[in-house]
């Protein structure tokens, strides 16, 4: 999101979809949410229009899986592989010992993303536009942050096995009529109550509160449900997200991601608009 202004605890709009998402998937007074699709398929004339248009640019994808190409500038990928020294492919994902492709750039970008030091250190300027990619220090830090990218991002589209794992759910053990009642949820102790006599049993606090584009996340996905009867699919549903921000929590805190010693890590944008060099940290330039 461009620009945001609400009482959130820190900057928190980032995520992924596979789908196109509603306006208001982000909470703000002052902005709505932007998809930056990775890939654009050749489908219609109307996309080949806009691959010509990209050629007209200097750009020239090789077209990969169903006549896909990256939907990504292609001086930041030059720029990234100048700095890893890996060959670009563009489809799908490199082996990174050679070759670096699209998801694993992708997986970069998440990975910044989701470091607390970024959104620490850069907290001001996410307020007013749109958010700048660093370039990678080299091969290693690159595969690092890609390790932690991938992670985050098979876990928020709710496809990474570990979610799976019954060991880390939150129990659903007491009968009742299912419905998430007026009022609800409400937190207590480790516990979320759906209504006065169910509740999810092992929610830490931290994931509760946990937040993803304004969202307190757990507490969003009951409260749109009042008034209806959860199915056991929703409850599987809902025990795969408190995984998933567990995890997700757990990952924000590894050190692999931990990269910003100094302002000078501006170095690029992935096609967004310029921030004003008034606006720019101490030591930086507008990509």
């Amino acid at each position: 999101m461009r620009q945001y202004e609400y009482n959130v605890p820190e900057y928190c709009y980032f995520s992924v979809c596979r789908n196109i998402i509603e306006r208001r998937y982000f909470v703000s007074k002052r902005g709505a949410p932007n998809v930056f699709p990775l890939y654009i398929y050749q489908e219609d004339q109307t996309q080949k229009g806009i691959q010509r248009t990209f050629g007209d640019a200097g750009i020239d994808w090789r077209p990969g899986k169903g006549g896909r190409v990256p939907n990504l500038d292609k001086g930041f990928v030059d720029g990234v592989s100048k700095k890893i020294k890996l060959q670009f492919v563009s489809d799908g994902k490199g082996d990174l010992k050679k070759t670096f492709g699209p998801e694993d750039v992708f997986a970069w970008i998440y990975g910044v993303f989701h470091s607390p030091q970024y959104r620490e250190r850069y907290a001001e300027f996410l307020k007013i536009d749109f958010p700048r990619v660093p370039l990678p220090k080299d091969k290693k830090q690159f595969a690092q942050v890609c390790a932690v990218g991938h992670e985050l991002v098979g876990l928020h589209l709710i496809e990474a096995d570990i979610l799976e794992a019954p060991e880390l759910q939150p129990r659903f053990d007491i009968e009742g009529d299912m419905e998430v009642a007026a009022g609800y949820p409400k937190y207590d102790n480790g516990k979320v109550f759906v209504n006065e006599k169910q509740y999810f049993d092992g929610v830490r606090e931290d994931v509760w509160q946990f937040m993803i584009g304004g969202y307190q996340v757990c507490e969003k996905w009951l409260k749109d449900r009042r008034g209806r009867k959860l199915s056991y699919s929703d409850v599987q549903h809902y025990q795969k997200i408190c995984v998933a921000l567990g995890e997700t929590i757990r990952l924000m805190a590894d050190e692999r991601i931990a990269i910003f010693e100094c302002p000078s890590a501006w170095q690029a944008t992935l096609k967004i608009k310029k921030i004003n060099s008034e606006a720019g940290c101490p030591g930086s330039r507008p990509a």
